[in-house]
């Protein structure tokens, strides 16, 4: 049985195969324009100025931002355009270089399966499907 994995998971492990990457949960200072997130490693003031972000779960999922402060003390990102509501501890983050959006990871993870679906993709009907009352899984 294979597995489908999230766009998300794809993104993020495109982007550190590229370079750097950074995947975190907000910890506190929720407002509508940053987040603190006290497990990142105490990197330089504005070290994150200028990267792309995204929301890839929570209150905000796949909402796109780019950060517009980063001080090193309390490790508050700030973001903008600003979101609806406080960010809060459910909203998982990726942050990236600003060479890449995540959009565009996206198109190019989207591009690689569109050529290699021609390759390495079979077409086949599978007749064998029962569909049967509340159930969920199938045998194939």
């Amino acid at each position: 049985m294979s597995t489908l994995l999230p766009r998300y998971t794809l993104r993020q492990a495109v982007a550190r195969l590229m370079g750097e990457t950074i995947v975190g949960t907000p910890t506190g200072g929720f407002a509508v324009g940053s987040f603190r997130c006290s497990a990142l490693p105490p990197y330089e003031d504005d070290k994150f100025l200028d990267w792309w972000g995204r929301f890839y779960m929570g209150t905000h999922k796949d909402k796109d931002f780019v950060v517009s402060d980063y001080t090193k003390l309390d490790r508050v990102v700030a973001i903008s355009p600003s979101v609806s509501g406080n960010i809060d501890a459910t909203d998982l983050f990726e942050l990236y270089p600003s060479e890449f959006s995540p959009d565009e990871f996206n198109a190019a993870i989207n591009m690689a399966i569109s050529k290699a679906e021609t390759v390495a993709l079979q077409d086949k009907v599978d007749t064998s499907i029962q569909v049967v009352a509340s159930t969920y899984e199938y045998t194939i």
